[in-house]
């Protein structure tokens, strides 16, 4: 099983139950950590996290089906309305990988 983590999970007790090399994050998630590190009051510490938190798990990304993915669920009624849930979403069906989120709303 290959696990690709999306948003706001707490993905440190997957990691220890699965493996590092079972995982995989998406450059979304990468983006978002290192803004949040970037606006933190301790930025060193901060960015030490993430670069320990990402170490090892690989990065994948995926820009070939947004555009029609976000074109079928507009034509079909059903937009995504956050642009990076979307991302994360066709870089998991891109890359076979099964998406842990708890984002459910979209």
């Amino acid at each position: 099983m290959r696990i690709f983590f999306g948003r706001d999970l707490n993905q440190d007790e997957i990691i220890k139950e699965k493996g590092r090399e079972k995982c995989f994050i998406s450059e979304i998630k990468v983006i978002e950590l290192r803004y949040i590190s970037e606006n933190s009051k301790s930025q060193s510490k901060s960015h030490m996290a993430v670069d320990s938190f990402v170490n090892g798990i690989p990065i994948v990304g995926s820009i070939e089906l947004y555009p029609k993915e976000k074109v079928r669920l507009k034509c079909i009624g059903t937009p995504m309305h956050d642009d990076f849930n979307l991302l994360i979403r066709v870089t998991a069906i891109a890359n076979q990988l099964i998406l842990v989120t708890d984002k459910i709303k979209d």
